[in-house]
């Protein structure tokens, strides 16, 4: 596959960091070529099942509808050949328009039993969420946008786009582990067909792009602001310059020197089991500023550059490529295109120029300011 001009990176998500890091070549198919593969029905079914787990926790944090309630009802009303309920009342209910119009590939007789499969696996979480109707609705799907300048190296970093991701849920921060000190919670909801073989560890968290990003913009945010009441009655204040926790040490609010541990971000990845009996685990990982600014340093450091530089080529063939990924997740769907330009991918080969072989990607060295 060779492009005419050079796609346009506008700018990057922690999945595209995953799939990059994954396979290079991917990475490059879908975010600069565009090429999109539609996926198997059995796929996307399993996919539209998690995109209304979203959908029916979002209603209950905003709006208190139970999932068995407002699902039935909307699985019901698309046998009848009828609208969604409630979408047309009130803003806060479409999340359900957009669960049933993310999955336009679906024939539309098989949504009502993928939205009670959803609810299936929602139940067992309930107990985990915030009281019903109790979350404003600026704190789901919460946007979290993260830039390199916080790391302080422009000439370096230059090129690099903007990051972006939604969260599902933030949460209003609360009391660390002693007085003075304060925690910001932020979730995110995965659905898996095996929470013992899909869920990540805490290790494996702490290395995680959408965890580290997802921390990252939190502690940002309250450098521009958010939470400052919250953190204030919890003797915390965040230097607007420099985004560093400081301790108020009196009624006046005046504060001292600051520390790394006063404030901490919890990323809590609560994960569903969609197969055989559904149940819900989470794994969390906690972050203070300086940890998470490392850890989002090794990702600019190792994978944001590399693809700055990989948007740039026009020829598939130019780009490294990682034979282990091609099976992930029940086989890549850009199998045939690798194999039209000669990549022995499983076996699979239909001519071209001799492979080229896998490359790590560049890892200029960044001096640590």
């Amino acid at each position: 596959m060779i492009l005419t001009s050079p796609g346009r990176w506008t700018g990057w998500s922690p999945s595209q960091v995953s799939t990059h890091e994954a396979c290079n070549s991917q990475w490059w198919l879908e975010t600069i070529a565009k090429l999109r593969i539609p996926s198997p029905e059995s796929r996307e079914a399993s996919m539209a099942v998690g995109t209304w787990v979203h959908a029916l926790n979002e209603a209950w944090c905003v709006k208190g509808d139970r999932p068995e309630v407002l699902g039935e009802a909307c699985a019901k009303a698309l046998e009848a050949g009828q609208p969604l309920p409630k979408v047309s009342e009130d803003r806060a209910y479409a999340c359900l328009q957009e669960a049933l119009e993310g999955h336009r590939s679906l024939p539309r007789s098989t949504i009502p039993s993928v939205i009670r499969r959803a609810v299936a696996t929602a139940i067992p979480g309930l107990y985990m969420l915030p009281p019903p109707g109790s979350v404003p609705p600026d704190l789901v799907e919460a946007w979290c946008r993260v830039s390199v300048g916080v790391l302080g190296d422009e000439e370096t970093f230059r090129g690099i786009p903007e990051g972006r991701g939604k969260a599902d849920l933030k949460r209003p921060a609360i009391r660390g582990d002693r007085p003075g000190t304060a925690v910001l919670p932020i979730w995110d909801y995965k659905t898996t067909s095996s929470i013992a073989r899909r869920a990540k560890t805490t290790a494996e968290l702490l290395e995680d792009p959408q965890a580290i990003s997802y921390a990252l913009a939190m502690l940002e945010d309250c450098r521009r602001g958010y939470m400052k009441a919250e953190l204030a009655a919890l003797g915390v204040w965040v230097n607007p310059a420099t985004g560093k926790a400081h301790p108020i040490v009196d009624e006046a609010g005046t504060v001292s020197d600051p520390r790394d541990d006063l404030l901490k971000v919890l990323v809590e990845f609560c994960y569903y089991q969609t197969n055989d009996a559904p149940r819900v685990e989470p794994r969390h990982v906690t972050f203070t500023r300086e940890e998470v600014l490392e850890a989002f340093r090794k990702i600019a450091t190792k994978t944001l550059l590399a693809m700055r530089e990989q948007a740039k080529l026009l020829d598939l063939r130019e780009v490294p490529y990682d034979l282990k990924s091609c099976g992930r997740f029940g086989g890549c769907p850009h199998l045939l295109t690798c194999a039209s330009v000669g990549r022995p991918t499983g076996g699979l080969s239909l001519g071209g120029d001799p492979p080229k072989p896998a490359l790590p990607s560049p890892t200029p060295a960044v001096p640590t300011p």
